[in-house]
């Protein structure tokens, strides 16, 4: 076998012939070649790593992720079109704000997913109303005609005024039951912590009340109100009625607002000491009264002399008409005098119920002044 000499690489299958040999090659340089072709290698990225998934027809490769694919997004399926990419907000503001919408506010993790909680009704029988509110209650309590059962809200058991109705009501007799406040603000929202299931309001019958009017030790005094519409004018002059003394309040049965919480709640709870009567016809109940005494005075703006120009210290039935139209033409005939009140400004005319007020108060400082 022919000896390799020194620097000759082996032929083919080792025959020790010459290789043919390139100029400019050796060992060394191949050498580096090598270690080059390795780093090259290195730097290239690596292949795409090609997943399978299972379908209908056996496994089937999917497609890469493109490198102009955004982070964090799923690649698109062939034919699908990619939906456009959504500027990015210029402002530093929540989203919602910069849209005009408010910010939304996250669900707490007790309540999400849940349906919202249902608060007991507050069970009422026939015949049976609810007041709220703390004067409401409480002069109801006072009264004591009316009252079936008493709720409070346990957060309000502080309050020295809700400790005085629960007071009353157990020396009456009447049932307390301690309750949540959203119990309480699923009938109203102004409360005050007290609610009163209490029976229908109770009206006075016009034959006692003219019994009780013709037996008066002084001279009485009415107030009638021909068609009165608004709930809170009614609440306003029950409590003008009531503090200033005047022995009742008459009421057509038709075409006027009645006696409700909405009332009862306006008059401070005034109208549990109140006589309140209700008439088929005011014309009627203005000719009884006058049969056992008494003088009426219709408040009018065309009437022809002032409240105090009138005497008002005898039995006296005042007269005050609707929001609207005033005294009827039928009943303003009955009415033995007419008063006005003095208007000085540009508004020619006044709220019924702040006209009715002056003029109750009126009366009240006459009788006053003749120590009545």
């Amino acid at each position: 076998m022919a000896k390799r000499k020194e620097g000759q690489r082996l032929g083919p299958k080792g025959t020790g012939r010459p290789g043919a040999e390139k100029p400019g090659r050796s060992d060394a340089g191949a050498g580096r070649r090598g270690e080059t072709g390795r780093d090259e290698k290195r730097k290239q990225p690596p292949a795409a790593i090609v997943a399978w998934e299972a379908g209908p027809r056996g496994a089937r490769p999917v497609a890469p992720a493109s490198r102009d694919e955004p982070k964090g997004r799923a690649p698109s399926a062939p034919g699908q079109r990619r939906r456009p990419e959504r500027p990015a907000p210029t402002s530093t503001a929540p989203r919602g704000r910069q849209e005009g919408r408010p910010p939304r506010v996250p669900e707490s993790r007790a309540g999400a997913g849940r349906p919202a909680a249902t608060v007991p009704a507050i069970r009422v029988g026939p015949e049976q109303e609810i007041l709220y509110g703390r004067n409401s209650v409480l002069e109801a309590l006072r009264a004591g005609r009316r009252v079936r059962r008493l709720l409070v809200a346990s957060e309000a058991m502080r309050e020295e005024y809700v400790r005085d109705a629960v007071g009353m009501a157990r020396r009456l007799g009447i049932a307390v039951e301690e309750v949540s406040r959203g119990r309480l603000d699923s009938v109203a929202a102004e409360h005050q912590g007290l609610v009163a299931v209490v029976s229908e309001f109770e009206y006075t019958g016009w034959g006692n009340l003219l019994d009780r009017l013709k037996g008066a030790e002084s001279p009485p005094a009415v107030l009638l109100l021909d068609t009165l519409q608004d709930p809170q004018n009614l609440g306003t002059l029950l409590r003008t009625a009531e503090t200033a003394g005047l022995d009742a309040l008459v009421l057509p049965k038709k075409r006027s607002v009645q006696v409700t919480p909405g009332v009862v709640r306006a008059s401070a709870g005034a109208v549990e000491h109140m006589s309140v009567a209700r008439v088929p016809n005011l014309v009627r109940a203005v000719e009884d009264l006058k049969g056992i005494g008494f003088w009426v005075a219709g408040i009018d703006m065309d009437g022809d002399r002032y409240s105090w120009e009138l005497d008002m210290t005898g039995p006296t039935a005042l007269v005050l008409g609707g929001e609207d139209r005033g005294i009827g033409p039928l009943l303003k005939g009955q009415c033995d005098f007419l008063i006005r009140l003095p208007m000085r400004g540009r508004v020619n005319s006044l709220n019924a119920a702040v006209a009715g007020s002056v003029v109750v108060y009126e009366m009240l400082r006459q009788r006053m002044a003749r120590g009545q």
